[in-house]
C-alpha cells in the first residue's frame, strides 16, 4: 500500500512543476513590457478618458487634441514631439500615432487606451520633456489597420481589387494612393479582413485638379463587388449601396464647398444596419439604415476623374466617442541634489564700502533659487540679500556662472570683521546644495583728513568716500578730495555728468519729416530738452516718413483716400462694391451685390457662372435643374432627365443606348467574362454568360474558385496556420487554422512541452519507483 508520505511527495512535485511554469511565463511577460520610463522625461499630465456609449471598450483608439505649441515654446517638449509617450495608470507604455504636425494649438494624437469600462473612466498619462528622445509614433501599432502609402510594396500586399469598371487604374506612389479614372468607378479593399463587422474608417482624400471626382470610402465589401459607399463629390456628401453593379442612393447632404487639390478628412462608420458619413472640414454628417450587407472588408473608391487618398485608418466602433480631460502638469520627482564647481571670488578691494562678487557654476538645469549669506567667526549664518544671475539661464545642462553681489555700503559692518560667504542652490524639486565657504577681513585703509569736533571719524578723502569734516559739519569738498570714478566735481559737488556746462549741441534727426533742434548742457552736467526742430509723430499713411525711421507707411494696409473693388464677383446677379482707405485701413465694402443662394429662377443667383445649378425652387423657368416640385438631386437614372442637377443629362457610365452591349465580369481565376445588354430603360442589364465566381474558395484543387486573384495556397480561406505566425488577435500563431487551441509563440511551446515531459517522468518513473520503495520497506518491517 502506498504511504501518505509518498502521495504527498508526488502531489507537491506536480504542483511545483505547474506553478514554476506559470511563474516563468508571466514574469517573462512582465519583463517584456515597455520600460522606457526614467527620469529623463521631466513632465507628465494625467488624462482621464470617460466612456459614453454604455459599452466597455477594449484597446480603443481615442482622438486627443493637444496644445503642443505652448509646451514647445516653454522648452518643455521637442519641436517635433519626438519625446511624447503615453502609459496606462500602471505605468505600461501604450501605442499612439501623431496625425498632424507638431507645435500647433490642436495637434491630433490617437492613443490606444487598453480598457474603458462601460459608463466609467480610465486614466492614462502623457509624458514629455526628453530632448534626446526619438519618436515612437506608430499608426500600424495603434489601429486595426493603417496605411500611409509610404511603402508601395507593403501596400500592394495588403490591398486587393473590389470592383473595376471599363477604364481607370490604381497606383501607389509618392505617399498616397491614386485612381486615374475615365468615366467608370474603381474600388480596392483590404486583402484580409479585420475580424469585425462594425468599424470606423477614416482617410484623407483629394480631388486632383478641378473637383469632379466622386471619391470616398467603402465598407463591407464582398467578393462579388457589393459594398456600402460613402462619397464626397464636388458639392455634396453621399451614402450609397453598390449592388449588382448598380448604385442605390441612401442619403445626401446639403450643398458643400469642395475645392480641387485640397485634402479633406472623411469618416465612414458601420454598425449593424446603421451607416453614417462625416466630413471634418465641413462638419457635415449624414446617416442611413440598410441591412443587406452585414459583413465585409473596408476600402476606398473613385468614380469619374482622378482622386488621391492618404493616412487610411480602420479603428474600432463606439456609438458615442469617449471624452477626455487633462489634469495639471506634474514634474518628475528627482531627489538628486545639485553640485557646484569652479568657485571663485572677485574682490575689487577690501575697503569698507566697496562692491564685491562671489561666483560659482551650478550643475543642475531645472530651476534655481539662491541666497547670499554672511557670518562672523561665531558661525551663525544670517541671510543678507537675494542673489542675482550673472548670466542668462543655460538649459544645455549647466548653469553658470552664478554671480552674487554684495554692497557693503548697505550693511553695517565694523572694521576688522571677518566675513564668510557662500551661495545656496535650490532646484525645482527642493533639492539644495551650498558652495564652499569663503572668507575675508574688512579693514579701513588710509589716514583720515580730519576728525570732527565730537572726535568721531566720519570719513577720509578717497575715491570711495569723498567727504571730510569742517567745523563739525559734513560737507562735500571734491575740490580737495576729488570724486569717485565716472563722477565730475562741479562747485564742490560730485555729479554723474554727460556734458560740459554751458555748451550746446544739435539734437533730434534730419530723417524723414524731422529736423534737428538744439540742446544745452546745464550746470549739473546734464543735457536740457531738445528745443526747436521737428519731432517724429506716428505714421498717418500719407506716403511720408512721419516717424522719421527711414521707412514710409509701415503698418499701413493702404494710403488714405485710395479705393478698391470688393466683394463681387462681377458675374451673374453680383456686382462689385467699393472700399475706401481711412487711416491706413480698408473700410467695409459699400454698395455692390453679393452672391445669394441659388434658386431655380432662370438667374445665376450665386454668381458661379451657372444658372439654376441647384435643386428645389419649384420654378418652371429652370433650364438645368430638374427641381419641379422641390425635388432634391439624386443619382443619374439614365432617363433623359438631369436627375443630379449638374447641367448634364445621363452622363453616368451606367447609362447606355438600348441594344448596346459590353463585356462584364472578370477573367481572374476560373472566371470568364460575359455580355451585358442595354435595356429599354437605358440601363445595363445583368451579366449573361461567362463563368461567375464561386461563393467560397474550394480548398485543395489549386484553383482560384472565388476569382479574387488568390489560389489555395495564398487564399486566407484555405490557409492553415504555420508555427510562429500571428493570428488576428496577435497572440502567437494563426488561429484560423487547425492550431486554434495552441496559439502560443515558440518559446512558450517549448516551456509548456518541457513541463508536460517533467510531469510524465514523475508519474511514470518517479512515482512507481517511490511506490516500489514503500512496498519494500513495508516488507522488511
Amino acid at each position: 500500500m502506498v504511504s501518505d508520505k509518498a502521495q504527498k511527495v508526488v502531489f507537491f512535485s506536480l504542483l511545483l512543476v505547474i506553478i514554476t511554469s506559470y511563474v516563468i511565463f508571466f514574469s517573462t511577460q512582465a519583463n517584456a513590457q515597455d520600460e522606457w520610463w526614467n527620469e529623463n522625461w521631466q513632465y507628465r499630465q494625467k488624462i482621464t478618458v470617460d466612456e459614453n456609449s454604455g459599452t466597455t471598450l477594449t484597446e480603443y483608439q481615442v482622438r486627443l487634441l493637444v496644445d503642443t505649441s505652448s509646451l514647445v515654446s516653454a522648452s518643455k517638449m521637442n519641436s517635433d514631439c519626438s519625446d511624447i509617450r503615453f502609459t496606462d495608470d500602471a505605468g505600461q507604455g501604450i501605442d499612439y500615432w501623431i496625425e498632424n504636425n507638431c507645435n500647433t494649438l490642436s495637434t491630433v494624437i490617437w492613443v490606444q487606451v487598453p480598457q474603458i469600462t462601460a459608463s466609467g473612466s480610465a486614466d492614462i498619462y502623457m509624458y514629455y520633456g526628453n530632448p534626446s528622445a526619438n519618436s515612437a509614433s506608430s499608426g500600424i501599432s495603434t489601429f486595426l489597420f493603417f496605411d500611409n502609402f509610404e511603402n508601395p510594396s507593403w501596400s500592394s500586399e495588403h490591398w486587393t481589387q473590389a470592383y473595376q469598371g471599363t477604364d481607370g487604374s490604381w497606383i501607389i506612389e509618392n505617399g498616397y494612393a491614386e485612381f486615374s479614372s475615365g468615366s467608370s468607378p474603381g474600388a480596392i479593399s483590404l486583402a484580409d479582413g479585420i475580424g469585425l463587422n462594425d468599424y470606423i474608417i477614416e482617410s484623407k482624400t483629394m480631388h486632383v485638379g478641378s473637383p469632379g471626382a466622386s471619391m470616398g470610402l467603402i465598407a463591407r465589401a464582398d467578393i462579388n463587388g457589393n459594398y456600402y459607399h460613402q462619397e464626397l463629390d464636388q458639392s455634396r456628401l453621399w451614402l450609397y449601396k453598390f449592388a449588382e453593379w448598380s448604385y442605390h442612393n441612401l442619403a445626401s447632404s446639403s450643398v458643400l464647398s469642395v475645392s480641387g487639390d485640397t485634402w479633406y478628412k472623411i469618416k465612414f462608420a458601420v454598425s449593424g444596419a446603421v451607416l453614417s458619413a462625416y466630413s471634418y472640414e465641413h462638419d457635415a454628417e449624414i446617416s442611413a439604415s440598410d441591412s443587406d450587407f452585414s459583413s465585409g472588408r473596408p476600402g476606398i473608391q473613385v468614380y469619374s476623374q482622378t482622386a488621391r487618398f492618404d493616412d487610411f485608418v480602420v479603428r474600432k466602433y463606439a456609438s458615442i466617442e469617449p471624452t477626455y480631460s487633462f489634469g495639471s502638469e506634474e514634474l518628475f520627482d528627482d531627489t538628486t541634489p545639485p553640485t557646484w564647481d569652479n568657485q571663485d571670488q572677485h574682490w575689487n578691494s577690501v575697503d569698507l564700502g566697496d562692491i564685491n562678487e562671489l561666483e560659482a557654476y551650478g550643475s543642475d538645469d531645472r530651476g534655481l533659487s539662491q541666497a547670499m549669506l554672511s557670518t562672523n567667526e561665531t558661525g551663525t549664518w544670517t541671510e543678507i540679500t537675494d542673489g542675482t544671475y550673472g548670466s542668462p539661464f543655460d538649459c544645455s545642462g549647466s548653469i553658470g556662472p552664478i554671480k552674487t553681489k554684495f554692497d557693503w555700503l548697505s550693511t553695517s559692518v565694523a572694521e576688522g570683521s571677518t566675513i564668510a560667504w557662500k551661495i545656496r542652490y535650490i532646484d525645482m524639486n527642493d533639492n539644495d546644495a551650498y558652495t564652499d565657504e569663503m572668507r575675508f577681513n574688512i579693514k579701513v585703509s588710509g589716514t583720515p583728513e580730519q576728525y570732527c569736533s565730537d572726535d568721531t571719524l566720519y570719513g577720509e578723502c578717497s575715491t570711495v568716500l569723498p567727504l571730510y569734516c569742517d567745523d563739525g559739519d559734513l560737507v562735500d569738498n571734491c575740490d580737495t578730495c576729488g570724486c569717485s570714478t565716472n563722477l565730475t566735481c562741479i562747485d564742490n559737488e560730485c555729479f554723474n555728468v554727460s556734458c560740459t556746462p554751458e555748451t550746446s549741441a544739435a539734437c533730434g534727426s534730419n530723417i524723414g519729416l524731422c529736423t534737428e533742434g538744439l540742446k544745452t548742457c546745464q550746470m549739473n552736467g546734464t543735457w536740457s530738452e531738445c528745443v526747436g526742430g521737428t519731432k517724429p509723430v506716428n505714421e498717418i499713411c500719407d506716403a511720408l516718413d512721419n516717424d522719421c525711421d527711414s521707412e514710409i507707411d509701415e503698418g499701413c494696409l493702404c494710403r488714405n483716400g485710395e479705393t478698391r473693388q470688393c466683394n463681387g464677383p462681377d458675374r451673374g446677379e453680383c456686382k462689385y462694391g467699393i472700399s475706401v482707405c481711412e487711416n491706413g485701413q480698408w473700410t467695409e465694402c459699400y454698395g455692390g451685390i453679393e452672391p445669394l443662394q441659388e434658386v431655380c429662377n432662370g438667374k445665376d443667383d450665386n454668381c458661379d457662372g451657372n444658372i439654376d445649378n441647384v435643386a428645389g425652387a419649384n420654378s418652371i423657368e429652370s433650364t438645368h435643374c430638374q427641381c419641379y416640385g422641390g425635388e432634391e438631386p439624386k443619382k443619374e437614372l439614365c432617363n433623359g432627365v438631369d436627375d443630379d442637377c449638374d447641367s448634364n443629362i445621363d452622363e453616368s457610365s451606367e447609362c447606355c443606348n438600348p441594344g448596346e452591349t459590353r463585356d462584364c465580369g472578370t477573367t481572374l481565376g476560373i472566371c470568364e467574362k460575359g455580355i451585358s445588354t442595354c435595356n429599354n430603360d437605358n440601363l445595363w442589364g445583368t451579366c449573361e454568360g461567362g463563368i461567375k465566381p464561386e461563393p467560397t474558395e474550394i480548398c485543395g484543387n489549386e484553383e482560384d474558385d472565388n476569382c479574387d486573384g488568390k489560389s489555395d495556397q495564398y487564399d486566407p480561406q484555405c490557409k492553415a496556420c504555420d508555427n510562429g505566425e500571428q493570428d488576428e488577435f496577435e497572440v502567437g500563431v494563426d488561429c484560423g487554422g487547425p492550431c486554434e487551441m495552441f496559439c502560443f509563440e515558440i518559446p512558450w511551446l517549448i516551456i509548456i512541452t518541457a513541463a508536460v515531459i517533467m510531469t510524465v517522468i514523475i508519474i511514470f518513473i518517479v512515482y512507481p519507483a517511490m511506490v516500489r520503495r514503500t512496498i519494500e520497506v513495508g516488507t522488511l518491517e
